[in-house]
């Protein structure tokens, strides 16, 4: 059972957060839980006001990810959760998404990657973009890398990319939040979108390596602080993102 004084939903949740997955993330995220507390499926069901079936999908959903561990005579269990284990699923969701973004450099249509980069260049272009239009530029952030699974032309390497969904959408909901980086994720994504239209298989795995790189070191510090130096150096370093 969560601990005492430890509520599963902290009540300043922002609204946009509805779904239990992703509030759940989002308290694991923000240290709301110890690597302690112990979850099962009554217990979720009785704090999200969920019926055991939705319980037990949250519990699917989050073991996917790697967020809980299975014990005997105790249920799903959360692992312990920090800055480092943040960088690692980046490095590993950054292997995937490198990958499907060389399969998919000549087949996402033409179309598709004008309009992206159409709408990056207005942002860019808009005053205060970082400021007035926080959700559309992470909102672009995530079309990107849509665009690159669903092109990359293998169900099984767009189900990998897929189920880490979850999990960043609620960084993007914090980087948002906290205006982290926000107009420097921009640039980079347009000089992917650049690559993606020549196109150019070599500088667009490039350019996408890059943003990856600095992306996973801005999450960390918008997530943990820039306490969690040494893992945001460590990001800076991963050479396989």
């Amino acid at each position: 059972m969560p601990s005492v004084g430890k509520p599963i939903i902290k009540m300043d949740d922002p609204p946009g957060i509805l779904l239990p997955t992703l509030r759940i993330i989002r308290a694991i995220l923000l240290e709301d839980f110890s690597g302690s507390d112990v979850l099962n499926c009554t217990e979720i069901a009785v704090l999200l006001n969920l019926d055991q079936v939705q319980a037990r999908h949250v519990v699917s959903e989050l073991d996917a990810i790697g967020l809980v561990q299975f014990v005997p005579d105790e249920g799903a269990v959360l692992k312990p959760f920090g800055a480092q284990d943040l960088l690692e699923i980046f490095h590993i969701r950054g292997v995937l998404v490198v990958e499907a973004t060389r399969l998919a450099s000549r087949h996402i249509p033409t179309d598709l990657l004008m309009g992206l980069r159409d709408f990056c260049m207005e942002l860019i272009e808009s005053t205060g973009g970082a400021s007035q239009k926080p959700q559309e530029i992470v909102d672009c952030d995530r079309r990107l890398y849509e665009l690159v699974a669903r092109f990359c032309g293998t169900h099984l390497l767009f189900s990998e990319m897929a189920r880490f969904d979850k999990l960043m959408q609620v960084v993007r909901d914090i980087r948002r939040e906290r205006g982290a980086g926000l107009m420097e994720g921009l640039f980079e994504n347009r000089r992917v979108l650049d690559s993606l239209l020549v196109p150019d298989e070599n500088t667009a795995v490039a350019a996408m390596a890059e943003h990856l790189r600095k992306i996973a070191r801005r999450d960390i510090e918008a997530v943990y602080g820039s306490g969690a130096r040494e893992v945001i150096l460590e990001a800076a370093s991963t050479v396989a993102l």
